[in-house]
């Protein structure tokens, strides 16, 4: 996926996505905390339900950001 470079979705400032298959999450996310060097992630599924895959089953790597969850609410 292409960045966004402006505060897009939940996120308060630019940011990139990626789809990782449910067969390779574990891997991935395991990968991606070992190599992330100074990157922040944010993991969350993608369900249907926004606002609980943004704050009820995501997890950060790094420091964790302020989101704004309020689009979620409408």
């Amino acid at each position: 996926m292409k960045p966004d470079y402006q505060a897009a979705g939940p996120f308060l400032t630019g940011n990139t996505a990626v789809f990782v298959p449910v067969d390779k999450f574990e891997s991935t996310v395991g990968f991606m905390n070992k190599h992330k060097g100074f990157l922040d992630v944010f993991v969350h599924p993608n369900s249907g339900c926004g606002i609980q895959d943004h704050v009820t089953h995501a997890m950060w790597m790094g420091n964790k950001w302020e989101l704004d969850f309020t689009i979620f609410l409408n």
